[in-house]
């Protein structure tokens, strides 16, 4: 086994980067178990450098010991955070906060321009970072796209403090004449003496960044530095908005008064540019000036960060051509700021039910993602194939090299998994408002919190769909991706607006545990009375009329019993286990056997002709769901539902499909067949055959080829008795929307 490397008592476990400061690795932190960021000067040999490396590595090593006294003295959200510094073997080291995200200038190599709301939210937080360290006495002086991180969650980090001056200190590292810093992004002053420049020096270098990240060009650009140097100190820019019309004309002034020549006609202060450009973000979006709502100024230590509105959500966006537009990708976004766990090559079941009432999201091999809500499966995406619910879970079955990580969420952040199923197709629509505006936008969150909502509301764009999800009426996260497929005739600063409640359901190896624990049993609501399922079933059948069958569905109702019913919380709702099954499609299956095809049947002109086929449904006791049965040979058979009648026998047989062929439906009729001769108390008299799909035509030719009338003399009964068997057998579509229709026998 190889030996593992370390610096200063962390692990090196690979290598980030390289520039100018050095490398950055990825570590290990093994005393309190966390991934940290080491930031490391190599040596060099004395003994074989020249006079001009050595100088050059001395100022390196001073400007990197700079980095960490700047860093080491500010404590801020927007600011990243240094743990250690250090020297080992001459090898001169900064040990970090680990961040997931991309720095700017990443983002807008992908996607330039960024969008006006992207680039506002971030820089608002980048003025309250610089206007903390200005009061604390540090001048960055290195301010660009590149120096700016955005993490995963939607939190801007300011980085790179490698040429700050700390005003107190009378470093010597910037001798006159010397330009520290990218020369795009440097003010004039800067340029004429480095060691002369105050907070308002960042500002300039801010606004250059505005600038760029909103048209995609720089103010001043030139074919070499004497070039651009001479247009810095002596042209005037085009307004930003020349590049881009999407920028507003206050905005337009904005960033023009922050890169103006002379430092007193620029704001003073980054709070002050802060504050004004959220006036600006809160008019783009539709809402209330902050400053109308709060008369609190930006503190000294925190800036205006505290007075902004994105901050009480939080926020996670995909980018064209840097992210993979997919849902998959918008759940890795959230689940990767959570604490992540290596489980290694364990089986997935191992990983899911370890802990039965962990929240956690398992990500395997890079491939699937699965939910899991306090041990309970309830959604899942995969990558490739782009697919969510039962349909990303199988994925899992076809992963060869199996690498899972567990990534659990925070105890305030457990109700997302619930929130995030929703999205990915567990959410039931409840409402639906097409072109919409932003004030219509604020009364439907408003009415989302008087309710106490919890769910998400999906909102499309011309070029952006957002999803908003809520836990009790909160707000607490909003996600973003690129719209690909916008409705026809959307019009511009118009949006679509869905709104779906949370519901929880069930998925894989957690359902299947549901359905085998699940009993359905047929009640009747009205003691006493004649009009019962129990007496239609001692009734002879030519006796049956339709108004007694009418009355008989009115008082029959359903009772799911659960072997284990506990209290489920979600937010402040609690949740019955039982409650969730009732949505299963089963339950909603069985509930349209007895409440709506029974009718439809008694409400038949062929009524007479065709009751006898339908009369197993009058006889229906106890359903037993996903059951496996044991035949006289000790052979088993699987089964989706079964159901007994009243004389505790088999009698009705159901399996879904899950290709629709024709040979899954002859293996469901032998299968049947050979059921009702391997066991002793069968009694089967139907057979019904679900698919969420439509059934293939030579599926419906094989039906009719099988299928008989009951009696030669049943001129008018319908096609669809299995002699071999002695049974009816029936096709089921489930439609999309969970409802149900009979495609065969054709009896309506």
């Amino acid at each position: 086994m190889s030996e593992i490397e370390t610096i200063g008592g962390y692990e090196i476990k690979s290598e980030l980067g390289r520039g100018g400061m050095g490398v950055v690795y990825k570590g290990w932190d093994s005393k309190l178990e966390r991934e940290v960021a080491l930031k490391v000067v190599e040596n060099i040999d004395t003994q074989t450098a020249d006079q001009l490396t050595l100088t050059s590595h001395q100022e390196l090593v001073e400007r990197f010991k700079t980095e960490a006294k700047a860093i080491a003295k500010l404590s801020h959200p927007n600011i990243v955070n240094i743990y250690d510094f250090g020297v080992q073997n001459d090898r001169n080291y900064m040990v970090m906060e680990f961040l997931k995200g991309r720095d700017l200038s990443q983002l807008l190599k992908f996607n330039s321009p960024l969008s006006v709301e992207l680039v506002l939210k971030s820089i608002v937080q980048v003025c309250a970072a610089l206007d903390y360290a200005h009061t604390t006495g540090i001048i960055h002086r290195d301010i660009k796209p590149a120096n700016i991180l955005l993490l995963d969650n939607g939190i801007v980090k300011l980085m790179d403090f490698g040429i700050a001056r700390i005003q107190e200190a009378k470093s010597q590292l910037t001798q006159a004449g010397t330009i520290l810093g990218s020369v795009l992004y440097i003010s004039p002053e800067q340029l004429i003496s480095a060691q002369k420049v105050d907070k308002r020096a960042d500002i300039y270098s801010l606004g250059v960044s505005i600038y760029e990240l909103l048209t995609g060009q720089f103010p001043y650009d030139g074919d070499n530095v004497a070039s651009i140097i001479s247009k810095i100190m002596k042209s005037e820019p085009e307004p930003p908005s020349f590049h881009n019309p999407k920028i507003p004309p206050e905005l337009d002034e904005i960033i023009m008064r922050t890169i103006a020549k002379d430092p007193d006609h620029r704001y003073q202060r980054a709070s002050e540019l802060g504050d004004d450009l959220n006036e600006v973000l809160f008019k783009l979006k539709g809402g209330i000036s902050p400053m109308a709502m709060t008369s609190a100024g930006s503190s000294s230590s925190g800036g205006s960060l505290g007075k902004t509105s994105f901050t009480r959500t939080l926020e996670f966006s995909l980018v064209e051509g840097v992210d993979k537009i997919n849902l998959f990708s918008l759940m890795y976004r959230i689940i990767q700021t959570w604490a992540v766990e290596n489980v290694g090559n364990k089986p997935i079941l191992e990983a899911l039910y370890g802990n039965e009432s962990l929240s956690q999201a398992i990500v395997v091999s890079n491939q699937v993602i699965l939910l899991s809500y306090k041990g309970l499966l309830i959604a899942a995406a995969s990558d490739d194939p782009d697919e969510v619910g039962s349909k990303a879970y199988e994925v899992t079955a076809e992963i060869t090299k199996v690498d899972i990580k567990a990534c659990i969420p925070n105890e305030q952040q457990q109700d997302f998994l619930v929130v995030m199923s929703s999205i990915l197709g567990n959410g039931i629509q409840i409402g639906k408002h097409l072109g919409c505006n932003s004030n219509d936008l604020e009364n439907i969150m408003e009415k989302a919190k008087q309710e106490n909502f919890t769910g998400h509301m999906e909102l499309s764009e011309i070029n952006e769909i957002k999803y908003k999800g809520f836990v009790d009426g909160r707000e607490v996260f909003t996600l973003s991706m690129p719209n690909k497929k916008p409705s026809q005739g959307m019009k511009p600063n118009r949006m679509d607006i869905e709104v779906y409640e949370a519901k929880l359901k069930l998925l894989g190896p957690s359902l299947r545990r549901a359905l085998i624990d699940t009993t359905i049993e047929i009640i009747n609501k009205t003691h006493g009375s004649s009009a019962s399922f129990k007496q239609l079933s001692l009734q002879k059948t030519n006796k049956i009329i339709p108004e007694f069958i009418e009355e008989a569905v009115r008082n029959t109702d359903l009772a799911t019993l659960v072997s284990n019913d506990r209290v489920i919380s979600v937010g402040k709702q609690s949740i019955k286990y039982s409650e969730v099954i009732e949505g299963f499609s089963a339950a909603a299956l069985m509930k349209w056997i007895i409440k709506d095809l029974l009718i439809k049947v008694a409400r038949s002109n062929k009524f007479q002709a065709i009751k006898n086929c339908f009369s197993w449904i009058w006889n229906l006791k106890t359903i037993k769901l996903a059951q496996q049965l044991k035949l006289n040979d000790g052979s088993k058979l699987s089964f989706d539902m079964i159901s007994y009648n009243d004389s505790e026998k088999l009698s009705v047989i159901a399996r879904y499909s899950s290709q629709g062929n024709v040979s899954e439906l002859h293996n469901f009729i032998e299968d049947v067949v050979k059921l009702k001769k391997g066991i002793n108390n069968a009694d089967i008299k139907a057979a019904v055959y679900i698919s969420g799909n439509d059934f293939f035509p030579e599926v419906l030719k094989y039906y009719d080829k099988v299928t008989k009338k009951e009696s030669l003399f049943a001129f008018s009964a319908p096609k669809a008795f299995i002699p071999a068997g002695g049974f009816y057998l029936f096709m089921i579509k489930e439609d999309q929307d969970g409802t149900y229709r009979l495609v065969l026998p054709e009896v309506f």
